[in-house]
Order: structure tokens, then sequence, then C-alpha cells
């Protein structure tokens, strides 16, 4: 009797195998290296975003210095008000300040009704401080929250203030919005 050979069924040939597994890891390692490359460029974009907005503080905190100084060197021959809107209340007033001490103010209550009012209050408020101060200048510097204020108002604010200046010669009117 011939016996016939069986074929061993437990040998599996690799072979194929570790091609496929070779070409995968290749895939990998190729696209890892192009997503770390992404990853740098873009790490630098945002470094050089972050000092540019760093630099442009730097400046704006050096300005800031600067307007301090000129502040200190003129506070002596001359007479600051501080002006900012606020919300009180549901209320919207006008703070005026000596200088930058907040200790001392007038409040003038805003209103789309009282717009006249609030321009007789300004007037008078500031014709006070000329005589008070014998022709001293008086620098006017208005911050404006646009978020509280009414148009009407504002523009009954700013038309007091630019009324001042066009009647006393030693009256300086700025205005500036807040964030």
């Amino acid at each position: 009797m011939r016996r016939r050979r069986r074929k061993n069924l437990t040998e599996v040939n690799l072979t194929p195998l570790l091609d496929v597994l070779f070409s995968i890891l290749f895939i990998v390692m190729m696209t890892g290296a192009q997503s770390r490359d992404a990853m740098e460029s873009s790490h630098s974009e945002e470094v050089a975003a972050l000092q540019s907005e760093n630099d442009a503080l730097r400046e704006s905190l050096e300005a800031s210095e600067d307007r301090l100084a000129a502040y200190e060197l003129h506070e002596s021959d001359s007479v600051i008000l501080t002006v900012r809107n606020i919300v009180r209340g549901g209320e919207h007033y006008l703070m005026i300040y000596r200088g930058i001490d907040e200790q001392e103010a007038a409040d003038i209550k805003l209103g789309l009704n009282s717009t006249e009012n609030t321009k007789v209050r300004i007037r008078s408020l500031v014709d006070e401080i000329i005589a008070e101060n014998g022709g001293q200048p008086v620098y006017i510097i208005f911050y404006c929250d646009k978020a509280s204020i009414y148009t009407k108002e504002y523009n009954a604010v700013v038309g007091a203030f630019d009324e001042l200046q066009t009647k006393y010669k030693e009256v300086f009117f700025k205005t500036g919005e807040e964030s």
C-alpha cells in the first residue's frame, strides 16, 4: 500500500503579511513626519503672532507711561478733567473727576429727555473750574463706553465740550473709546 503524503497544514507563509505590515508602517511614518512638519510651521506662526501682540502691548504700555509722565508734568500748572459715562441702577450717568482721582467726582444724570439739562450742567461745572483756576489750561478727557450711552446723550456731551472749547481758549477737549 502506498502512503500518501499529507501536506502539513500548519505552515503559513508570512512573506505577504510582512510586506503588508511594512507598507502600513511606511505610510504611517510618512504621514507622521508630514503632520509634524505642519505642526511645527503652525507653531512658528502662532509664536510669531504672539510675539507681535506682545510687541504691540509693550508699545502701548510705553505710550501710556509717556502720557502719565506728561500728565504729571502738566498737573501742577493745569486742570485735568477725566470724564466717564457709567450705568448705575439702570440709569446713565456722567462722572467727572479732577485729575485721575476718583474720590472727588461730580455726577450728572444723563437721559434722552434731558440733553439740554446735561449741557447746562457741564457748562456750569467747567465755568466754575475756569473761574477758580484763573486762566489755567483745562484739559478734558472723555473716556466713552459706547455700550452704555445712547447716541443722543453722547452727542449732547460732546456738543457741550465742543462749545466750551470754542468759548474758552484755555479749554482743550479729547474723546476716546473704552473697550
